[in-house]
């Protein structure tokens, strides 16, 4: 069933020169990652292996909302509160979690910026996306093991930000992100 979903969701051929992973133009100053941009031909497409990529598709896209609504958080960032009573209580209190180290807390707040966008301010939303995130990769040899994995969840986050605002993906660096995830996780 895995290799089924794998299968659908990989690009049937190699990327034309000068074409991105998604499809996107790349800037001639970037370098070619073949190992990013090379992938394996296309499986046959099954109804099962369509509903399982809409499933689990439908299940990344929360993560987001799950950062900034409610009491728990995606899956793979865990909160501080679950460690200290103290803060256990003040999340509690404020119905969100407060206790989100500041990588974490630019994310959510940069989260909420997107979902209360306006056509308008779209564009300034996303630049400010790309800003954090050019800010997180000025870190990336400075940084303990702890702030790199949380550099990486909130870069996972924002990949999927940009896959729930497809209309934007040609304008964004999306592929920067993906091999920034790539490499922190990597070394994590």
């Amino acid at each position: 069933m895995l290799g089924d979903l794998v299968g659908h969701v990989q690009p049937s051929t190699v990327h034309p020169p000068g074409e991105g992973l998604l499809g996107t133009p790349q800037s001639s100053g970037e370098n070619d990652n073949s190992a990013l941009t090379s992938w394996p031909p296309r499986r046959n497409v099954t109804t099962q292996s369509i509903l399982t990529t809409s499933i689990l598709l439908g299940q990344l896209a929360v993560y987001p909302r799950m950062l900034i609504e409610g009491k728990t958080l995606p899956p793979f960032i865990h909160s501080q509160c679950s460690l200290s009573d103290s803060l256990a209580d003040a999340c509690s209190q404020a119905e969100n979690h407060q206790c989100l180290p500041e990588t974490l807390a630019i994310c959510a707040s940069l989260v909420r910026m997107f979902f209360h966008r306006t056509p308008g301010s779209s564009a300034f939303v996303w630049e400010a996306i790309y800003r954090e995130h050019a800010r997180l990769r000025r870190q990336i040899n400075d940084q303990q093991a702890e702030a790199s994995l949380e550099t990486a969840q909130a870069i996972c986050i924002y990949v999927l930000l940009q896959a729930l605002d497809r209309e934007t993906i040609a304008q964004n660096d999306i592929e920067s992100m993906i091999r920034d995830l790539a490499v922190r996780t990597l070394l994590s």
